[in-house]
Formats: structure tokens, C-alpha cells, sequence
């Protein structure tokens, strides 16, 4: 029987608010290495055995990984974030009151948007994200589909999936905003490739403080 493997993955507070209001259920994430114009169309992602060479020159096929590729084989890029079936456990800017490590102690920041401090914590910092361990988490999620697109190429659902709150304008130049407020200016207008994971949230174990 397979294991189901869980990896982090990095969600600011606004896409966190969302995952708690059952809004988002989609994040797009840069595939890099990025690959070149030339490739044409990446296909997957699918499991494939990628080529290696041993110490004597001669190809042979190697284990089997998760991953995005072209039909020639010249470009092949792995899913960091896994397939259909693992799960993901979210880090967020958070900061634990104690030192017991007890997941009720933790405070979240998404749940205290325009806090510069900790409330109720003689004016402590908060934690970025990437510092968070996996007992502190409190949202665990799915993986339901993987598929890799130009980021150019999202619709209006898909724009709704990934929790864009209302707002008074359309939804995709909405989505570019938002893109270019994580990713910097003219990171839409490079329309890189994507990772699109699809997810559902599966757990909730822990209360925000």
C-alpha cells in the first residue's frame, strides 16, 4: 500500500482566508525550470521514467517520477508539489504564544489582517511563513488534479477557484493584480508556464488562537 506524502506549500494570508471560507480550491504556482520557446507544448503531468546516463555512457531508464514533459523528451520538469493524492499542510506567518508546542497556542496572522504585532503578546513579531514546522498548521489539503498551462491561459472559473475575493472590476485582469502583487511587475505580461493544483481541504485540527 502507497504512503500518501505531504509536503509544505506556502500560502499568504489572503489565500489562507480563503481556503478557511471554502473559496479556494485552486493555486497556480511557476514550474522552473521554465522551459524554452523551442519546446513547444508541455505535456502531463503524468509519471515518466526519466533518462539517465550511467558511468560507461549507455541510456537507460530511471524511477519512475510526477512531472510535466515534452513529446520529444528533451525537456522534463518534476511536480514539487506531488499528484492526485497527497496532501499538502500549509505554511503561514504565525507565531506560537508558548514554548510547549501545542497547536492551540498559535496564533495566525490571516486571522488578524493589518496586525504588525501578535495580539496579546507584549508586542512579538510575527513568524514569516517559510518558519513554520508542520505541528503548527493548521490546514491540510488534497491534491484532486495537477495540470500545467500558460498562466495566461485562466478563466473566469478558474479565477473564482482560486478565492478572488469581490471586487469591482472583471475577474482575470482582477487575477493579474493579485499575480503581479506576489510575483512583481510584468510577471502576468511573462505568461510563464503553470503548475494548477487543484485541492480540497481535508482536515481541520487545529483552532487559531
Amino acid at each position: 500500500m502507497n504512503q500518501v506524502k505531504e509536503r509544505p506549500i506556502l500560502m499568504n494570508g489572503e489565500m489562507v482566508r480563503a481556503v478557511l471560507e471554502g473559496r479556494k480550491t485552486q493555486t497556480r504556482r511557476i514550474l522552473k525550470p521554465q522551459p524554452w520557446e523551442e519546446y513547444g507544448s508541455l505535456l502531463g503531468p503524468s509519471m515518466y521514467a526519466p533518462t539517465v546516463i550511467d558511468q560507461h555512457g549507455c541510456e537507460h531508464p530511471g524511477l519512475e517520477v510526477y512531472g510535466a514533459y515534452t513529446e520529444d523528451g528533451e525537456f522534463a520538469v518534476k511536480c514539487p508539489y506531488g499528484k492526485p493524492g497527497d496532501r499538502l499542510w500549509v505554511r503561514e506567518a504565525f507565531r506560537s504564544r508558548r514554548v510547549d508546542n501545542l497547536p492551540g497556542d498559535v496564533a495566525y496572522r490571516a486571522d488578524h489582517p493589518g496586525a504588525k504585532t501578535v495580539p496579546n503578546s507584549y508586542g512579538h513579531s510575527w513568524k514569516p511563513s517559510i518558519h513554520m514546522p508542520r505541528w503548527a498548521s493548521r490546514i491540510t489539503l488534497e491534491i484532486t488534479d495537477v495540470r500545467v498551462e500558460r498562466l495566461q491561459d485562466i478563466t473566469e472559473s478558474d479565477c473564482d477557484a482560486e478565492g478572488l475575493a469581490p471586487f469591482e472590476m472583471e475577474m482575470i485582469p482582477h487575477f493579474k493584480l493579485l499575480w503581479e502583487s506576489i510575483n512583481g511587475a510584468g510577471s502576468w505580461d511573462a505568461n510563464p508556464w503553470v503548475w494548477v493544483i487543484e485541492f480540497r481541504r481535508v482536515e481541520q485540527e487545529v483552532k487559531a488562537a
